[in-house]
């Protein structure tokens, strides 16, 4: 399946309005022709029914998706898994991505991107490769290749190349527990793996987040790679709260964090100090105790 040149807008490829369960997508090849189908991209990511999803599932419980092949990705998203919840009950469960492959990812367009993003209770995100394009041997705004929400979330095995932000794990609506990223390996990108924790759940008795792994991953942090394109830190691994929650049991072990160091004379991306784990709160947020931390 390939998206015409100069196509309209669209939500979703394909997608369901309702529960399903037991869906199974596997041995697709979509091609969203992306560098034909720029124009609605200026000034953002466009109106939320025209987000150019491929996948779009919003209530479920076991759906996988393998061996599919995405060529010249362009949306906000590529396969949305989102049944977002505020009670630590979610309307999507068990999802899996496996043996996938995501070529040509973004155009020279400046607009959100998650190339897999969930919001949902349990998910496994194995052995897939993403590769951001490139235009005249340079990256272009390839943003994110995995955005995750929720507990139970399982990436590891994924090889992930010419992104600005390789693995984003989120806890906000509810709380991540219990979730694993584990020997996926990060080849030029701004920055490895964030665990962003915002305080978006009103029960202050709750960690935002519990029993976390972050372990045996490889990257390579290529800021002169990236120098033309945006300036911003660069870092391996960025534990970040903008919460006045706690955070309990996190173990950051036996990861590879390799450098290019900036070369080139801007000032502005010189002075972004590169580091290899980052561990932060904002200057707003009521510091909590945290239990636990293993780096």
């Amino acid at each position: 399946l390939k998206v015409p040149n100069s196509n309209a807008a669209y939500l979703t490829i394909i997608g369901h309005t309702g529960a399903i369960s037991n869906f199974q997508m596997t041995g697709l090849r979509i091609d969203q022709n992306g560098m034909n189908n720029k124009g609605h991209n200026t000034g953002g990511a466009g109106p939320s029914n025209k987000y150019r999803f491929i996948l779009h599932i919003t209530s479920g419980t076991n759906v996988a998706v393998s061996d599919c092949t995405f060529d010249n990705v362009e949306g906000v998203n590529t396969l949305v898994f989102n049944g977002g919840a505020t009670s630590g009950s979610y309307l999507v469960n068990n999802v899996s991505v496996s043996n996938c492959v995501f070529l040509n990812v973004g155009t020279d367009q400046d607009h959100d991107h998650s190339t897999i993003y969930t919001q949902a209770d349990g998910a496994r995100i194995e052995n897939n490769t993403f590769v951001g394009r490139l235009i005249s041997s340079a990256p272009v705004f390839s943003y994110c290749a995995i955005e995750t929400h929720g507990p139970h979330q399982i990436v590891v095995g994924n090889n992930i190349e010419n992104f600005v932000s390789a693995i984003n794990f989120t806890a906000a609506s509810w709380r991540n527990d219990a979730s694993i990223c584990s020997d996926n390996a990060m080849y030029r990108v701004l920055s490895g793996i964030r665990v962003n924790v915002q305080d978006t759940y009103t029960n202050s008795a709750n960690a935002m987040m519990r029993g976390a792994s972050i372990t045996g991953n490889v990257m390579l942090i290529d800021p002169d790679f990236w120098a033309s394109v945006l300036q911003r830190t660069a870092y391996g691994i960025y534990l970040v709260w903008s919460s006045a929650k706690s955070i309990e049991g996190i173990v950051i072990a036996n990861n590879v964090i390799e450098y290019n160091v900036y070369s080139g004379s801007n000032s502005t991306i010189a002075t972004l100090a590169s580091a290899g784990i980052i561990y932060t709160r904002s200057s707003g947020s009521t510091t909590p105790v945290d239990r636990t931390v293993v780096i």
